[in-house]
């Protein structure tokens, strides 16, 4: 499994804290989409954008990774499925009001 980060995730403190484990990315890129301001809070988020592209990093993470993601998310976001411009298929955080 994995998730695309284009915010406070790509911060090694904070991934750091919230997963309480180092965990290595790679540099990706996904197209179609740009970074936004999230509808509810002083956060970022990605909507569908015919020529943007978000720039991140991709995660290789677990099933319990993934709840301790959704847990600092919150309700605020939902994930998505998308494919990478690396041709990698990944999860990723969105405005769960979009």
């Amino acid at each position: 499994m994995r998730i695309f980060t284009y915010g406070s995730l790509l911060d090694d403190n904070i991934r750091y804290r919230v997963l309480d484990k180092h965990v290595d990315g790679e540099t990706d890129t996904l197209k179609g989409y740009k970074v936004s301001d999230h509808t509810l809070l002083p956060y970022p988020t990605i909507v569908p954008f015919k020529d943007g592209t978000v720039y991140g990093k991709v995660f290789d993470v677990t099933s319990e990774d993934l709840q301790r993601l959704d847990r600092y998310e919150t309700q605020y976001y939902t994930k998505i499925n998308v494919l990478l411009d690396s041709g990698k298929e990944s999860l990723v955080y969105i405005d769960s009001n979009q």
